[in-house]
């Protein structure tokens, strides 16, 4: 028996007619739609998502379109975004859709929880906002909300209480409002139900939460031990040419060449090393083995922080030249990737042509002097809008931030 008061919907509904923001996903909530701001909310802020979700959209306004597309179409729209994986899953997802289930999106959950990058937040969270069917959704500010109203104890996300609180969540869903009910819950730990300081005296459930009647709302949900964070240095290499920069691409499956977690984008040579004060020979050894081209270390630029998932990285940047031509990217079939790819790629190409990760960003930063080439001079490219979230451990329901 649900320890929740069976007022709660009712309440909840009431508080979202008036204060829910107007997000462009809402507008028109085709399954399609609810898909792909699903899938750039995780772990990224709603601000931050709009202008991407507004491009991506107009770019491939239908499922069909995106299916269609090369997978290098559709990464440089997700450039400075950040955790390229989900585009790439987006992708992937798609062209299955297409293939397997007449480019509709599939109605049934074992369906849904079958396409690549999806699980089953996403899976509830498109069928109840897109079709209104009875899903629960369990992303971070759900799972705050309803451990706060239960002061629920213990890890919400050990699976206990993961089963727990999903069947608080499909209980408490009210006949035919599926969507809207979801859409409440996301919204009030977004503006209301907040992780720190949240708002109680403008929450429209506080009469019914058990954590605020303890007077410890902040102690739900209890904290999980946060993931040590790992130490990386990161030797990047910058080599200009006729006003153009030298960018490699190697996909995720292949071994070797840039660090994993760099892989499948379009970025200056790099290579982890354990002495940063002495990359330049293991840095010019690695691209010659890569590339059968010789390197010269010209002189160092700077160095920057950074960090993607657990790991802190330093990159140590060295400007360097290249003797002869490196071979041109190997020719592949329309949608693949060539197993190792280089170009020369003008600075402004960077983030638009060309899907690069966000620390390319501040390896151009470390550039002080706009690049000059036979036609003149031309400023260096700027960051896509949009600042992307710090970067926090995965969610495993939704990887929502909270």
């Amino acid at each position: 028996m649900s320890l929740i008061s069976s007022e709660m919907p009712q309440k909840l509904l009431a508080w979202y007619e008036v204060h829910r923001r107007d997000l462009p996903w809402r507008r028109d909530p085709t399954p399609y739609r609810v898909w792909v701001s699903e899938v750039m909310l995780q772990q990224t802020q709603v601000d931050t998502v709009i202008p991407y979700y507004q491009r991506f959209l107009s770019r491939f306004p239908e499922l069909a379109d995106l299916a269609r597309a090369r997978l290098e179409e559709v990464l440089p729209l997700w450039s400075g975004l950040g955790y390229y994986r989900r585009a790439r899953d987006l992708h992937a997802a798609a062209r299955k859709i297409s293939s397997e289930h007449g480019g509709q999106f599939p109605r049934d959950r074992d369906q849904v929880l079958a396409l690549p990058g999806i699980g089953p937040y996403t899976a509830g969270a498109v069928l109840s906002l897109a079709f209104n069917l009875p899903e629960p959704v369990l992303d971070g500010n759900v799972e705050r909300v309803l451990t706060r109203l239960l002061a629920l104890p213990g890890n919400p996300r050990q699976s206990a209480n993961v089963r727990r609180l999903r069947e608080e969540a499909r209980g408490l869903i009210p006949a035919g409002r599926a969507g809207d009910f979801n859409q409440a819950l996301m919204e009030l730990g977004a503006l209301i139900c907040l992780p720190l300081g949240p708002r109680c005296l403008d929450c429209p459930l506080a009469g019914l939460c058990r954590a605020r009647r303890r007077g410890q709302p902040e102690r739900f949900p209890e904290k999980k031990p946060a993931k040590k964070t790992v130490p990386v240095s990161l030797a990047v290499l910058v080599i200009e040419r006729d006003g153009k920069l030298l960018l490699e691409n190697r996909p995720p499956a292949l071994e070797g060449g840039q660090p994993a977690y760099l892989r499948g984008l379009w970025n200056f040579p790099a290579l982890e090393v354990e002495d940063p004060e002495q990359p330049p020979y293991q840095l010019s050894e690695a691209i010659r083995a890569r590339w059968g081209a010789a390197i010269r270390i010209s002189c160092r630029l700077g160095s920057a922080r950074h960090s993607i998932t657990f790991r802190k990285i330093t990159l140590h940047v060295w400007r360097g030249e290249v003797d002869g031509h490196p071979s041109p990217a190997s020719k592949t079939r329309p949608g693949r990737v060539p197993h190792l790819a280089w170009r020369w790629a003008r600075p402004e190409e960077l983030g638009s042509r060309y899907a690069v990760p966000s620390l390319a960003w501040k390896v151009l930063g470390l550039l002080q002097k706009p690049f000059s080439g036979p036609r003149g001079s031309a400023a260096f490219p700027k960051k896509p809008p949009g600042k992307p979230a710090r970067a926090a451990p995965p969610d495993p329901e939704s990887g929502r931030p909270p």
